[in-house]
């Protein structure tokens, strides 16, 4: 494999996908800084001059995989003719057109793998990065009369740990008795958090007819 380039950024992100890489395959605690040095071909002291630890490491391969799922979401929230509500269900989409293979990648390995530390310093990153934005679109919401709270950054809070419960209730449990009432929970979820009125529920049923279908395909 041919070694990165001399270019501080771009060899650091060259190490954060061959150490991606490793994961995905080895797993994260079978993976070690020497095995990731043998694949980049550097010394010790050149791999220390950019990640602290392995630690360190994980943390760049998350914050990489983060950014690539941010990128795919930045149209969606910068958007002037969505609607609040358009742009939280099209942020939630599963349609796999809209998730980066590296992104799949990751999601796939953390729920077959179940990795704790991974997991767990995931969902730490992902938290803390995601909720800040959810809480902003909750704002506009309510600014444009859509959503009815005083009260986005909890609701961002609670309704991101629902999603989380609920997105893994859809994947371990495949049956459609399963799914369909997974689906109505985030449904009457996000209905009561968000304040939404009739039409609003009305377009949440139809978005989640729409991802129930996905699934069953």
């Amino acid at each position: 494999m041919a070694r990165p380039s001399t270019h501080y950024d771009e060899k650091r992100l060259e190490l954060i996908k061959m150490a991606f890489e490793l994961f995905m395959k080895a797993g994260y605690e079978n993976t070690s800084i020497q095995d990731i040095m043998n694949v980049a071909q550097i010394s010790k002291g050149a791999m220390y001059h950019y990640f602290t630890c392995k630690e360190d490491i994980l943390d760049a391969v998350l914050n990489y995989i983060i950014d690539l799922d941010e990128k795919r979401l930045e149209p969606i929230l910068n958007s002037t003719t969505l609607r609040p509500i358009e742009k939280l269900m099209a942020t939630m989409s599963i349609k796999p057109s809209r998730t980066d293979p590296d992104v799949k990648k990751a999601t796939e390995y953390m729920i077959q793998r179940q990795d704790s530390i991974f997991d767990y310093r995931a969902r730490g990153l992902s938290k803390r990065r995601t909720i800040p934005s959810l809480a902003n679109l909750i704002r506009e919401g309510v600014e444009a009369g859509e959503f009815h709270t005083p009260y986005p950054e909890e609701m961002a809070t609670f309704i991101y740990a629902s999603m989380q419960s609920i997105g893994e209730a859809l994947v371990f449990q495949s049956d459609k008795a399963s799914m369909s009432r997974a689906s109505n929970a985030l449904i009457e979820l996000l209905t009561h958090c968000l304040g939404l009125e009739e039409k609003e529920r009305d377009y949440l049923v139809s978005c989640f007819e729409e991802q129930f279908k996905l699934l069953q395909d």
